[in-house]
This record gives structure tokens, C-alpha cells and sequence, in this order.
């Protein structure tokens, strides 16, 4: 990866007005009263103690001709690029919207506080850029293709990653990040009590029309403290020094907004800018965009800036969301087996709890963070009903994805913990501190086994008898609790051996329902078929049976069987539909149909080649007009294969 320009950053401001610096009221001399007088000469004083103190650690500061403080930072290369490790989950949002709604994007829609990343041009006037400058300063939209007046798919593209960034950054926080203009009133304050606040970012051209160089190594200028005023003071990303880089205009977006929000910069003795280690940098140094970013107190060693914590001055402003995820053991939501859970962790101690219901035997989770730009390092942990910690997510890897894998005892009730965490320490990767945002996770483990594998007859004559079978249905590690039956034709049963007698012809669908002792469930499905052909003068029967094992890979196959039906002379009889059961390695109710030599094979589910036991197939049934299935005369029923 090639090497960048420091993230420079041009920020001004009225030190009268700059909340950086108190509100100082701007009164004349003849119309003061000596106490007015007096208190403004106390709060000046404190300006200018506030000024010394940062332009000590901070030199680029100056005074303008105008009076204004100023935030000019010279063009330096950045660090090396450094690869945090690929996550190869997949988030919950998908990687793009539809390019068609790119200008319609929200992160948190209905939020009274509003970043809106202005990328279709925008007229600056009457704002604190046109000091000095032309009263009118017209600024050209993101364009990368050399076709301003319009936006093309990649371009759209670039917004959308950028937008998504931006949006993780601010995760934790009550303000919608979008591309969609909110109007002017929105951005704006229109005096005291007003609820709607916010601040443009403005997104494109070079930095020419502020009156810099275009190769000036400028990236971003902003206007601290400015969040909410009462101008419309943008937070400028000049799009031309970055080219394609959607990393980099995300990450100074990200910066500059911060310095709206009263942010300064994270450096360390030797640079304002501190560049990050290992793979992590802060938000508000200059880390490159591979690393991961992330809002920072400044509790690396040497900062220049320990007395920063930004989550604190951020939140001066605007204010932390509600959990939207239950917090603790007591108010934990159910997961179940494959169910996706998701949420956003907005503080450092904040965790969200899952209860699990399973039955002994392995339960593996796997959590993922946001697929652009993720400041969260997630961290899982699963526990016992007691709060005792069974099993943990490595915490020293990249990347910031987790699993876990536990072996459960019993079958009982327990629960995932998801967590920000750190990596290392705040020397070589991170603390937990800016460990956060959205997440998403997931599991799978072992439930009671429902199987119908005994019920019989499943395919005949109306009426039809069927003594439905459970009886092989177990609980690893626990007890089954109850056996519940639903048909589809709105009849009920309970108990593991019902009969039930199905008179008029057609298909139906029985559903059995096992609960074991922890209060996990597991249903499986048996179909019945009752016809209504006329009576059958010619038998039939299975005649073979065999079964196998039949890789799909080099990690993976099925179990095979085979049956062979064939009529009284031993004629193998095509196209007779065949209902089976299987048990074992896999429970399910299948049914195929015999082809030309009179052979039907049903295959498991597909299972790992370490899978070890075995699989035992059944006919449960068989039909071809005008024909009659008579299992008395089977050679043989069922075929076995043992692993």
C-alpha cells in the first residue's frame, strides 16, 4: 500500500465563541457595567491560560490576521499500512444497499442529532470559511471519475463505504449519520431549547477553494467546538487528496467531526499526530486506515494528550444510546439453536446476555462485528446458570471477530456473554475503552432428538390406523419432559405412542414436539398418505436392501441406502413411491420413487467423515396402483450401516 499524507487538519474559531473557550460575551465598553466588565476579563483570562496550555503540546496553533485561532498542520508521510487480519463473517447488514437508495442512507433514523455527509456539492456563505475569503465559495461534489454532474455506480459505492465507517464510529452515540440532506433547520441551532442540532460534512474538491494549495497535503479542516451553532459551519474533507481511498475519507470525516465536537488531537512527545502502534491508532491521531481506529483517553505511553477522554467529550454533546440488547443474566433473551442476535455495545462495561437452552454435548457461537471499519474487538464468553465461566473467546488474536466452543455437562439452561474487549494493552494494541459497537451473533448446540422413526403405517388405504412411534427420541445429557403430536388437519396428541386414525384420503403432516427438563425443544416431521385407489390384487415387496457410506468430500458424506421392490414373480417394479425413516447419525422421514430396475435410495444428511454410529433406515411404506404393499413379504425392511 502506498504511503499517505498526514491527516491535516485546518480548524479555526472565534476565541469569543469557541466553546473550547467559555462563551465570552462580546459587549462594548460604554455600555458595560464594571462587574460585566470584570467577569469578562476573568473568563478572557482563562481563554488565554486554555490557548497557552494547548498550543504547548499542540504547535501548528497560531493566530490569524483576523484574530482567529488556527489548526494548520504540515504535510507528512503517514506510518506504513498495517494489516489487521481479514474477518471473514459476515455482518448483518449486507455490504451495500441498493445503490439506488445511497443518497437515503440513516444510521439511526428520528435521532435530533444529525452528521450529514454532504458529497453533492455545497455553497459555503455567510459561515466562518468565508472570512477572508469570498462571501460565495462554491465547493464541487465528490467526483472520482472525472464526471461531476453525476454519480456513478462506483461512486455510489465509495459513499456507501464511507457512510458505513462514519456510522461505526458514532455507534455508541444518539446521532444519525446520513446522506440524505435533513434541511438546513436540522443542522442548525434556532435558539435555546432547539432539539434538532447537527453538523455537515462536506465532501468533495481540493482545497483551493479555502485558499490552500491544491498540493498542499491538506485532507480535512474543521471549525472546533462548532457542533450545533447557530452557522452552518461544515466539517470540510477535501475528496481529491484522497482519490478512491473510501478508508481515508471515512477515517477523516470521522476526525474532523470529532473536532466539531470539541476534540483535539492525540500525539505524543514527538509528533501531534501520533500514528498508532502495532494495529491499532486513534481516531483523532493519524493512524492509516487498516489499522484499527478507535476513540481513544489518551492511556498509551508518552501521549501528549492524556487529559483527553474523548468518549467523555463526545458525550458532552450527544448522548450514549440506550442498550438495545438486554444487559445482565436477569433480563437475558432466549437464543435459539441458529437464531442471529444483534446489538451495539456502547460503554466499556457494557455486555450483552443470551440464554441458551441445550442439551449436553458441544455448543459452538460465533459473534460478528461490523464488516466495514469495525472499533470493536468482540469478545465471548459462556456461562453457567450459576454465572461460573465454562468456555472464553481467545482474546489475544485478530481478528476482532469471536468464537468459542464448549463441551456442555448436562442439559440445562446457559448463557452467552458478549463483551468489548481489549487486545494486549494500551502499549502494543488496545484496551477495552473504544472496544465498541454493533455486533451480531450466533450458535449451535445439541437439542433433544425428536424422532418418529417407529410410526407405522405411513403410507395405506382410508381408513388408515397409524400408531405413531417417539419412543426413540432421547435428551443428551438430561430427560425428555413431554412428547407433544400436532396434525395438519387441526388434531392433537400428547404422550410418546398415540394412535390415530385418518380417514379421508390425502396427505398430512404430523409434527412431533420433544421438551426435555431444561425447557429446550426439538420437533421433527412424519407425513402420512391415504389414498383411496381400489383394492389391490397384486403384491409387491422389497425384495434388497443395502447401505454405504458416499464421501462428498474430503471432509464430509452421507449415508446411502438402497432398497429394491419387486412384485410377486420377483419383477423389479419401477415408479412404486417409497416412504422411509431414518435414525441414527440422522432423523428424518423421507420418500423417493423406484426407478427402472426397482432400486429407491435415500441418503442422510450430509455429516463429517470423523461421524461415528449409525444409521438405520426403514421402510415404512409403499405404493404403485394396482399394486399392494404386503411387508409380511419383505425379504427385508431395514438397512444399517455402522461407522
Amino acid at each position: 500500500m502506498s504511503r499517505r499524507p498526514l491527516l491535516a487538519c485546518f480548524l479555526t474559531f472565534v476565541v469569543l465563541a469557541s466553546p473550547a473557550f467559555g462563551a465570552l460575551p462580546v459587549t462594548r465598553a460604554k455600555d458595560a457595567s464594571a462587574e460585566a466588565q470584570q467577569a469578562g476579563a476573568e473568563r478572557l483570562k482563562v481563554a488565554l491560560e486554555r490557548f497557552r496550555e494547548i498550543a504547548r503540546k499542540q504547535p501548528s496553533l497560531y493566530v490569524s490576521r483576523s484574530g482567529a485561532l488556527v489548526y494548520k498542520c504540515a504535510r507528512r508521510t503517514r506510518a506504513a499500512a498495517r494489516v489487521v487480519g481479514t474477518d471473514n463473517t459476515v455482518f448483518t447488514s449486507p455490504p451495500f444497499q441498493p445503490l439506488a437508495q445511497t443518497f437515503q442512507l440513516h444510521s439511526r433514523p428520528g435521532s435530533d442529532r444529525v452528521l450529514y455527509l454532504d458529497f453533492d456539492g455545497h455553497t459555503l456563505a455567510d459561515t466562518g470559511w468565508n472570512e477572508g475569503l469570498d462571501p460565495s465559495i462554491v465547493v464541487d461534489p465528490f467526483d472520482i471519475d472525472g464526471n461531476p454532474a453525476s454519480f456513478s455506480d462506483a461512486e455510489k459505492r465509495v459513499i456507501q463505504q464511507v457512510w458505513r465507517r462514519v456510522a461505526e464510529d458514532y455507534a455508541p452515540f444518539d446521532i444519525d449519520v446520513t446522506t440524505e440532506d435533513p434541511g438546513i433547520d436540522a443542522l442548525v441551532s434556532n435558539g435555546p431549547g432547539d432539539p434538532e442540532v447537527g453538523v455537515r460534512a462536506l465532501i468533495g474538491d481540493d482545497a483551493a477553494y479555502i485558499g490552500e494549495a491544491p498540493d498542499s497535503g491538506i485532507l480535512g479542516l474543521a471549525l472546533l467546538g462548532t457542533f450545533g451553532g447557530d452557522v452552518d459551519n461544515p466539517a470540510l474533507v477535501f475528496s481529491v487528496a484522497h482519490g478512491t481511498d473510501y478508508g481515508m475519507i471515512g477515517d477523516t470525516v470521522s476526525h474532523e467531526v470529532g473536532h466539531t465536537l470539541g476534540l483535539e488531537h492525540h500525539g505524543d512527545a514527538d509528533n501531534e499526530y501520533y500514528a498508532g502502534h502495532g494495529i491499532w491508532a486513534p481516531i483523532m491521531g493519524s493512524g492509516p486506515s487498516s489499522s484499527v481506529n478507535q476513540w481513544s483517553k489518551g492511556d498509551y505511553a508518552g501521549a501528549s494528550n492524556a487529559a483527553q477522554d474523548d468518549l467523555a467529550v463526545i458525550g458532552a454533546t450527544l448522548a450514549t444510546v440506550v442498550a438495545d440488547h438486554p444487559v445482565d443474566q436477569a433480563s437475558a433473551a432466549e437464543l435459539g439453536a441458529g437464531d442471529v442476535a444483534q446489538g451495539t455495545l456502547i460503554r466499556a462495561d457494557d455486555q450483552a446476555w443470551y440464554l441458551v437452552r441445550a442439551s449436553a454435548g458441544r455448543a459452538t457461537f460465533a459473534g460478528a462485528v461490523a464488516a466495514e471499519s469495525p472499533n470493536l474487538k468482540l469478545g465471548l464468553s459462556l456461562r453457567d446458570a450459576t454465572g461460573a465461566v465454562l468456555s472464553t473467546s481467545p482474546a489475544d488474536r485478530v481478528p476482532l471477530s469471536a468464537s468459542l466452543t464448549a463441551n456442555l455437562p448436562a442439559a440445562g439452561s446457559y448463557y452467552l456473554v458478549v463483551d468489548g474487549v481489549g487486545y494486549l494493552d494500551a502499549n502494543r494494541g488496545f484496551t477495552d475503552y473504544g472496544s465498541l459497537g454493533r455486533f451480531s451473533v450466533s450458535g449451535s448446540w445439541q437439542l433433544p432428538v425428536a424422532s418418529t422413526a417407529g410410526s407405522s403405517p405411513l403410507l395405506g388405504r382410508g381408513p388408515l390406523t397409524v400408531a405413531f412411534d417417539a419412543s426413540n427420541s432421547f435428551v443428551p445429557g438430561g430427560t425428555v419432559a413431554s412428547y407433544e403430536w400436532s396434525f395438519s388437519d387441526g388434531r392433537t396428541a400428547t404422550g410418546p405412542t398415540p394412535t390415530v386414525v385418518f380417514a379421508t384420503p390425502g396427505t398430512y403432516t404430523a409434527t412431533l414436539t420433544v421438551t426435555d427438563n431444561a425447557g429446550a425443544v426439538r420437533s421433527s416431521d412424519v407425513v402420512v398418505t391415504v389414498t383411496s385407489s381400489p383394492s389391490f390384487n397384486r403384491p409387491m415387496s422389497v425384495v434388497a436392501a443395502s447401505a454405504r457410506w458416499v464421501a462428498t468430500s474430503r471432509s464430509a458424506g452421507v449415508v446411502r441406502a438402497t432398497f429394491r421392490v419387486a412384485d410377486s414373480a420377483g419383477r423389479p417394479l419401477p415408479g412404486v413411491t417409497v416412504a422411509a425413516t431414518v435414525a441414527g447419525l440422522d432423523s428424518a422421514t423421507l420418500v423417493g420413487v423406484t426407478d427402472r430396475a426397482g432400486n429407491v435410495s435415500f441418503d442422510t444428511a450430509e455429516l463429517a467423515a470423523t461421524a461415528r454410529g449409525s444409521a438405520t433406515f426403514a421402510v415404512r411404506g409403499a405404493t404403485l396402483a394396482p399394486y399392494a404393499y404386503l411387508p409380511a413379504r419383505n425379504k427385508v425392511s431395514t438397512a444399517v450401516l455402522r461407522r
